[in-house]
């Protein structure tokens, strides 16, 4: 804290993400709330390929939360150092000055503390080089021995072999390279901090499979009006748990999208 600056704590950090991320759930469901965003921030990035993906998490990973299913989601996008700031800014937004931006629902990427405790990125080769390699944004970290209470998982880095796991997930995808963020589903193994302490918000993903199924089934409808709103991303890949791809979409080539669509839901039903 700055000698003559205001008090900052985690504890008012996660009030402030828990209240806004309640207030905007009441209007959008928190998976389409969460993708949307995801694709208008590649999109917003300059991004001309944006590939999503389940993994049933990493076995041999250090860190705690990298061994249970997560979201990965890789861009070929730019990353600044503004843009690694901006992430770990609680309540502000690189983009707050563009109104007509279509995923601008007031609290921007923080909308994944919706499905998890902390999130894990990679920057891509169109970065700044000052931006680190591999960072995390663990909203509960404290030096404050009076502020919240520590979990096991508090205290671990994100070590380059962990980095190098998650790049090799990517991979998977066809992406050998790009800008890269790793959400690890919430589950309530990750949430023990004692002293009534709840977590971001009370929703347990990574427990059970309604999530999951959620993510592979209901995605086609949702995101088919939003899609042809966005200005550089050109081809868009969602990917099952498998590796295996459940809808892809290509700019400017809407009619193809919707004939494909029809035949991934042939498969699917």
């Amino acid at each position: 804290m700055a000698k003559n600056g205001a008090y900052h704590s985690a504890r008012s950090d996660i009030n402030n993400i828990r209240n806004m991320l309640l207030q905007g759930q009441n209007q959008k469901t928190s998976l389409i709330f969460i993708l949307k965003e995801l694709v208008q921030n590649a999109d917003d990035c300059g991004s001309r390929r944006l590939s999503i993906g389940l993994s049933r998490g990493l076995s041999q990973a250090k860190h705690l939360l990298l061994r249970s299913p997560a979201i990965l989601v890789v861009n070929d996008g730019f990353f600044s150092k503004k843009d690694d700031k901006s992430i770990r800014s609680i309540g502000a937004s690189a983009k707050e000055s563009d109104s007509s931006a279509v995923g601008k629902f007031g609290i921007g990427l923080k909308t994944v503390f919706l499905i998890c405790e902390t999130f894990f990125y990679l920057k891509g080769p169109k970065s700044d080089v000052q931006v680190d390699s591999g960072s995390m944004l663990n909203l509960w970290a404290t030096d404050d021995p009076d502020d919240v209470p520590k979990s096991d998982w508090d205290e671990l880095d994100f070590e380059l072999s962990d980095q190098s796991l998650i790049a090799q997930e990517r991979g998977k995808m066809g992406f050998q390279d790009g800008f890269t963020l790793w959400f690890p589903l919430r589950k309530k193994e990750h949430c023990q901090r004692g002293q009534d302490i709840n977590p971001i918000v009370s929703q347990y993903p990574g427990d059970g499979s309604q999530f999951i199924d959620e993510f592979n089934n209901n995605l086609l409808e949702e995101l088919t009006g939003f899609l042809p709103l966005l200005k550089n991303l050109k081809a868009i890949e969602i990917f099952d748990g498998k590796k295996n791809i459940i809808l892809t979409f290509v700019q400017n080539l809407f009619n193809a999208f919707l004939i494909l669509r029809k035949s991934v839901l042939s498969l699917l039903l």
